[in-house]
């Protein structure tokens, strides 16, 4: 669903945007968002090849991105004091910040590609 038909996705995209350009003094390159998860049946069998009924629920995360040539992906969330800094060029260890390990997940998966 287009961003602007939903005011709090919205919003929000509109505060991730605000958010990045305050930090990292850029325009963002993309601003994407996920809707939140409920499982209606089948919590943590999925990956067992179990049946699930996962359903979107009105709650999202939103993130504005823009791209530099500093080789790291440097993120910081809305609701975290720090940034966490991930070198790209290498395999990635789980550290504090936690809340970045989710980010750290993906973006190795994408370096093994």
């Amino acid at each position: 669903m287009p961003l602007e038909h939903n005011e709090s996705l919205h919003d929000l995209a509109i505060d991730a945007r605000a958010h990045l350009k305050h930090f990292y003094r850029q325009e963002a390159d993309l601003v994407a968002a996920a809707p939140g998860r409920v499982n209606l049946i089948g919590e943590h069998v999925d990956y067992c090849d179990g049946f699930v009924l996962p359903l979107a629920i009105d709650r999202h995360i939103v993130i504005a991105a823009a791209q530099d040539n500093t080789g790291e992906a440097r993120i910081r969330s809305i609701e975290e004091a720090e940034e966490a800094v991930i070198p790209l060029d290498h395999t990635l260890e789980s550290r504090i910040p936690q809340w970045s390990n989710f980010l750290r997940g993906v973006l190795e998966g994408f370096r093994r590609r």
